[in-house]
């Protein structure tokens, strides 16, 4: 039943995109665009956010307050995606693209407030994150606002996280009972070489005591 609940709002979603595209092809009012976009971002069951053309945060849904643990004071007008320490390189890069050449971004990534140059933020929730960060243009095909849309993944991380530390300890396991049973069948082979020595040698003396 959640299921169809959280999936039925995902439709409900993508058809007020869909609107709101309709607009902006349509050279419809700014402001009711605004109002749409903000619908949008505030009915996702996901968290969400809009910046400005700049990067910088103007709208965060309850969704992304709760799963980092913020308040809208702490996030807008003063998170900017363009100066996030979390993002790696090729990250920032794909980012950047969002804004220069208007192509979506998806990522992958661990998210840690502590990286952030704002104080408010330091304290947020750490979370594994997908995103998917996309451009809204106008008629003009100009950048207008950039929206994120997060899917926290931070338990299937943690999972296999976990499972990555019990394969590994199993690993070391395994090898140290590898070399055990190695230097056992070692051991093994030098005692059978000295038994056959040693029964090479008595056989000699039995010969030479027939003699």
């Amino acid at each position: 039943m959640e299921s169809n609940s959280e999936q039925k709002k995902v439709n409900e979603l993508e058809l007020e995109i869909k609107q709101l595209r309709s607009l902006l092809q349509n050279g419809e009012d700014l402001m009711d665009y605004s109002l749409l976009l903000q619908e949008i971002v505030n009915k996702s069951p996901y968290p969400m956010w809009i910046a400005n053309k700049n990067g910088i945060m103007q709208k965060a849904n309850k969704a992304l307050l709760d799963t980092l643990g913020l308040d809208e004071e702490d996030l807008i007008n003063k998170y900017s995606v363009l100066e996030d320490k979390n993002l790696e390189t090729t990250q920032y890069n794909q980012v950047q693209d969002v804004f220069t050449k208007k192509k979506t971004a998806t990522l992958i990534m661990s998210w840690d407030g502590k990286n952030s140059r704002i104080a408010e933020i330091r304290n947020a929730n750490k979370v594994w994150i997908e995103a998917s960060i996309f451009p809204i243009v106008d008629k003009n095909n100009q950048l207008t606002n950039v929206i994120c849309q997060w899917f926290n993944i931070t338990r299937q991380k943690e999972a296999e996280l976990e499972l990555s530390k019990q394969n590994q300890k199993l690993e070391s396991i395994v090898r140290a009972r590898t070399k055990e049973l190695e230097e056992k069948n070692r051991k093994l082979e030098i005692a059978s070489q000295n038994l056959a020595e040693i029964q090479s040698k008595m056989m000699e003396s039995d010969k030479m005591a027939s003699l």
